[in-house]
Parts: C-alpha cells; structure tokens; sequence
C-alpha cells in the first residue's frame, strides 16, 4: 500500500477488525519501510509520508489504549520532526506527549527510547546523554531489547568520549559494533548507531 492509501488501508482494517491497533500496526511496519530507505534517496515528501503515519500510528494505538504504542509512535515522530524538518519545538511537544503517557504506564522499554529520543550528534551536553543512555540500557537489559542496548551503548560511548573517558567510551563504542557485526540488531537501529560513531 503506497502513499494516501495507507491511511484509507488503516481506517479500513480498524474497521474491519474493530480494532484502531491494527490499523496502527499498518501504519508503524509502512514507517519502518520507510525509515530503511536509502539516506541518498530521502527526500522531504518521505519525512512528510512519515510524519503522517506517525501520527496516523499515534492516534491508532491511543484509541486501542495502547500507550505504550503511542508513547513510542510520538518518539518516532519527535525523530522524523526534528531529522527531517529541523523542528526543535515539534519535536519537543511530541516528546512532551510521549512522557505523559509513559509516565502512565511506568516501568517500560519504551521509557529508553523516549531517554535516546534524540540521535547522540544531536545532544550538546554529553553529560544529559551519559544519564539518558545508562537509563536506557538498564531498560533494555531489563527488557531484553538488542536494539535499545546497542543504540544505548553507542550514545553512551560518544558521551564519554566527550568528557575525556576515552577507554570506557571506546569499551561501549566496541560493544554496540560487535552487536551489529553479529545481527543482533536491526538495520534501522545499525544506521542510527553508525551516526553516533561518526
């Protein structure tokens, strides 16, 4: 399903199944497809489709009372305001959006994408980033999450590096590239990992 009929597609299977999940679900596998596209390819009309099955995706999942769906959906979305159309405050209320529902929910994966929302070359203070990142590597340890873990340790690894802790920081840098060298980690996540490396 491609462009404005995903959306006809989503309203149809929530429908149909009586369920705004499912119809979020849709949407979320259309944006993982599109987050996997080649970099050199990405346009502003794919962050624009993006954005609008993020949200699609949001509104899907709050409607089941999923809001550990929706926290993550307003995540990603945070991520495609802020990478594609450089939205500063966009990308801060939807963070907001995440929190409060995360908040609702307690203890959960999710809560470490909502600390990394933000790539590491994003985040200025390396301090903030070595505390969201041991946050988010708890969680995914806690909840046996590669990707989390990985993309924690390589936020971790930069933000050390950054305050002059060169061996622990290369220790963690080490530790996400030996995870996606073996496959443990998905090929989205590996490119965002790759961007903190750099």
């Amino acid at each position: 399903v491609a462009g404005v009929d995903i959306g006809t597609a989503a309203v149809k299977v929530v429908v149909l199944e009586d369920s705004a999940q499912a119809g979020a679900r849709i949407v979320v596998r259309r944006c993982e497809r599109i987050r996997r596209r080649d970099p050199q390819r990405v346009t502003e009309d794919v962050f624009e489709e993006a954005r609008r099955l993020w949200e699609l995706a949001y509104h899907g999942y709050l409607a089941a009372g999923d809001l550990r769906g929706a926290g993550l959906a307003a995540v990603y979305l945070a991520g495609t305001l802020y990478d594609g159309f450089l939205d500063e405050s966009g990308s801060r209320e939807w963070l907001r959006r995440a929190s409060e529902l995360l908040n609702q929910v307690g203890r959960c994966v999710e809560r470490g994408y909502l600390a990394l929302a933000l790539v590491a070359c994003h985040v200025r203070d390396a301090h903030a980033l070595d505390q969201s990142a041991v946050v988010a590597l708890e969680l995914a340890q806690e909840f046996g999450d590669p990707d989390l873990e990985a993309r924690a340790r390589a936020d971790r690894g930069l933000a050390l590096i950054n305050q002059g802790r060169i061996a622990e920081g290369f220790d963690q840098l080490d530790q996400a590239m030996a995870a996606i060298v073996v496959g443990r980690v998905s090929p989205p996540f590996s490119g965002t990992i790759f961007c903190a490396m750099l």
